[in-house]
């Protein structure tokens, strides 16, 4: 049986692009040489169709069940569906839903797991 999560479900009228991690406050960032704070565990992007980050040891693990998530013909839906069962008890994920406009109207929706655990300053 897999392992449940708690998942938050909100529904946005506009994505800025800007997350802060609920644990410690910290901006997520997709630059090159800076990675997420240690609580991201992943980040989904419907419009994209691809995960925008996954932690290391979660793509590992994807791989030991036969999913590479590099590769450009991997089922995204599929392989999040994977990760949750890998995902620790103490995950909570964030569902942003909602439509933005690019050539019209586009739906979009952001997934983002963050494990809460103790934190330390």
């Amino acid at each position: 049986m897999p392992r449940r999560v708690q998942r938050v479900s909100l529904s946005i009228r506009h994505y800025s692009g800007d997350f802060y991690c609920p644990m410690c406050g910290t901006k997520l960032s997709f630059e090159e040489e800076k990675k997420p704070c240690s609580h991201i565990l992943f980040v989904y992007e419907s419009e994209a169709g691809e995960f925008a980050y996954i932690r290391d040891d979660l793509i590992s693990e994807l791989e030991k069940k036969g999913i590479n998530i590099q590769s450009s013909d991997v089922d995204a839906l599929n392989a999040l569906e994977a990760l949750e069962e890998l995902l620790p008890e103490n995950t909570v994920i964030f569902e942003f839903t909602g439509v933005g406009v690019g050539c019209g109207l586009v739906a979009f929706t952001i997934i983002v797991g963050i494990e809460f655990r103790e934190y330390k300053r």
